[in-house]
């Protein structure tokens, strides 16, 4: 009776690290389990933020080769676009959060090889790509009108969206002089504002020629913005220590409003 005891206490002894061994390696398999299924996750997501974005520049493509910025297309966005909108850099961090107990090397090296994959499918378009918003221009007031112009304020309207600010306030410096020039060819005066060489005078000369020029009356508002407008595309383009802010270019929005339609109107192109 007491031999057959302690041989029952004998063998529970000697299975129960065996028990734990088992359990533990339960545990390790689960944890592999979960930490591949993470990193399949990963690779999911990473095909799919690179056909989305593959599947935007189709998309702006083709709007830009059929609408000639006339009518940027909108698409209508589904699940897709709404979730990967904001898709963030994959990093040791992120990775390390996805498989937090082992190395990331695999997972890291993964990553780095979809998203070389990614920059070689995913390129911009050859052309301008039409801006998504109009907060600086209003893209009905030069619609119809010439090519490049339309341009030029999709340049101003896109690069404002995306806070780069000198290069709206230089855009939109270049869409001022051009208007300037339309008018006068509109009135075929061009000689007025041409040097002996038959070069157009600089933007300075230009805006001095238009609001003493006899042929049209400027109204109030653009005979004093014109050189506001002029001074902060000067300061972008050409000032070494200047950087403009959005608050530069918004406190000049109603007078870019009212002289891009003037000078429209002047040029009859509008």
């Amino acid at each position: 009776m007491l031999g057959s005891l302690l041989r029952r206490r004998r063998t529970a002894a000697k299975a129960r690290p065996q028990r734990r061994r088992l359990l533990r390696s339960s545990a390790a398999r689960k944890r592999s389990r979960s930490q591949f299924s993470r990193l399949r996750l990963l690779h999911l997501r990473l095909r799919l933020w690179i056909r989305h974005k593959a599947t935007e520049v189709v998309v702006c493509r083709q709007s830009t080769s059929t609408s000639r910025f006339t009518s940027p297309r909108k698409r209508r966005r589904s699940r897709l676009t709404e979730s990967l909108r904001a898709w963030p850099s994959i990093s040791a961090p992120t990775l390390s959060r996805l498989m937090p107990d082992q190395p990331v090397s695999v997972a890291l090296s993964l990553a780095v090889s979809l998203q070389k994959s990614a920059a070689d499918v995913v390129r911009p378009s050859s052309e301008i790509a039409p801006s998504r918003s109009e907060p600086v221009v209003y893209m009905a007031l030069v619609r119809g009108t010439r090519g490049y112009i339309e341009r030029v304020a999709h340049q101003v309207n896109g690069a404002y969206a995306n806070g780069w600010y000198d290069a709206s306030a230089v855009m939109l410096r270049r869409l001022i002089e051009t208007l300037i020039i339309e008018c006068f060819e509109a009135y075929k005066i061009e000689s007025k504002i041409k040097d002996s060489s038959g070069n157009y005078y600089f933007l300075k000369d230009l805006v001095d020629l238009a609001l003493s020029e006899p042929s049209w009356t400027l109204g109030r508002n653009v005979r004093s913005a014109l050189p506001k407008l002029k001074e902060v595309g000067d300061k972008s383009a050409h000032s070494r220590r200047y950087n403009a802010h959005r608050e530069d270019i918004d406190k000049l929005l109603k007078e870019v409003r009212d002289t891009v339609q003037e000078l429209l109107v002047l040029a009859r192109l509008k």
